[in-house]
């Protein structure tokens, strides 16, 4: 379930008509009936962007170290109760926003992407077909959670199997938030900065261990070559990166991206954290 969820970062950053039918595949097996479909994904594009990366426009980039660590314990924490806020959002939410103005707008700006920062607001896309097929997944995914609970009650789907799917999607979110606190340092105060700031402040972890490639799958542990090369393909980002290591100069910045170890960098990060407070 991890690695599948994790697999619509690639298909967010994939041109048009590169892999055809691959969104739609993707969105039927998992993001539908897991009830996180791709379009959730796509305010994904403002974090690489030049003009609001470390802004109140990126989504993905929350102030830790200035912060109260209450903020960043409420992120980590918060993979315990996503489960539940997405079946409120499916079966409740998305029901009421057909006639509820309010509703329909809260959820195209606070509730219709995969956000840290909480000011963030998204834009409703301007494009009638990109709008309709928006609406058109939501309401899959509506149906598809409705689905899950009538079938649950009425005995098709056994109680037990309805509650592992639910643990197993709390333990996918959690690992996923202290996955994502160590893509970056969050050592910058607000932006927007330049692609060279973004490199200089997200992080590798080019150790080839089994742990890394769990709990950082496709290509996932790339994430300051990332925001060098947004739409290189997770499976060349290995490649890319130790060619990268071999003709770049002893002194070039990217070297001082480079991890060797997750628990190295999230006690970096809790001690920038802390230390900020003292």
């Amino acid at each position: 379930m991890y690695r599948g969820m994790l697999f619509v970062h690639e298909i967010t950053h994939l041109k048009k008509n590169t892999v055809p039918g691959l969104s739609i595949f993707w969105n039927c097996a998992l993001g539908i009936p897991l009830l996180m479909p791709s379009y959730i994904f796509e305010s994904h594009h403002d974090h690489h962007a030049r003009e609001r990366y470390a802004t109140d426009q990126d989504p993905e980039y929350d102030f830790y170290t200035t912060s109260p660590i209450s903020v960043l314990l409420l992120y980590l924490s918060s993979g315990l109760y996503m489960p539940f806020v997405l079946i409120v959002r499916q079966s409740i939410l998305v029901p009421l926003s057909y006639f509820i103005r309010p509703v329909r707008t809260f959820l195209d700006e606070q509730g219709s992407g995969a956000t840290i920062h909480n000011r963030y607001r998204r834009r409703k896309p301007t494009n009638k077909t990109k709008l309709l097929t928006w609406r058109c997944v939501e309401a899959l995914s509506a149906l598809s959670c409705l689905s899950w609970i009538g079938l649950t009650i009425a005995g098709w789907i056994p109680w037990p199997f309805f509650a592992h799917l639910l643990v197993a999607a709390i333990f996918a979110f959690t690992l996923n938030n202290f996955r994502a606190v160590t893509s970056h340092r969050f050592a910058l105060t607000k932006g927007p900065y330049d692609f060279d700031k973004q490199v200089s402040d997200s992080l590798n972890f080019d150790q080839g261990k089994l742990w890394v490639h769990l709990w950082a799958p496709v290509g996932m542990r790339y994430h300051a070559l990332h925001h060098l090369f947004p739409n290189l393909p997770y499976h060349n980002l290995t490649k890319a990166h130790q060619k990268l290591l071999r003709e770049l100069p002893s002194h070039s910045p990217y070297r001082n991206v480079n991890q060797a170890h997750y628990w190295g960098a999230f006690k970096q990060l809790l001690y920038a954290t802390l230390k900020n407070k003292q």
